[in-house]
């Protein structure tokens, strides 16, 4: 197999790495890739920062998610996830 995989930085690597400056309260985000529940390029705020992350409350159009044919799940509360530095920088773009 040719070329590089990339890794994950364990834990202690990943409170070293140094915040994204896009990443502060109130700011608006993107996301980057599709995740649970969050297509890619959804839109999202940022709530707080912290020293462990950030909640992104995410500003999904339907706040909803169809399973399949006839099902579909509501969320009753807004859809929240935390971030740390290499996942922000990695998965979340400023908008």
């Amino acid at each position: 197999m040719s070329g590089e995989i990339s890794r994950v930085p364990d834990r202690e690597a990943r409170k070293q790495w140094p915040d994204p400056p896009f990443m502060k309260e109130g700011a608006r985000v993107r996301s980057k890739v599709d995740f649970a529940n969050v297509p890619k390029g959804s839109a999202g705020v940022v709530l707080a920062t912290d020293r462990t992350g950030w909640p992104i409350r995410w500003e999904l159009a339907d706040k909803g998610h169809v399973l399949g044919p006839g099902y579909h799940v509501r969320f009753p509360k807004p859809l929240v996830d935390w971030f740390d530095s290499w996942e922000a920088e990695r998965y979340l773009e400023p908008a």
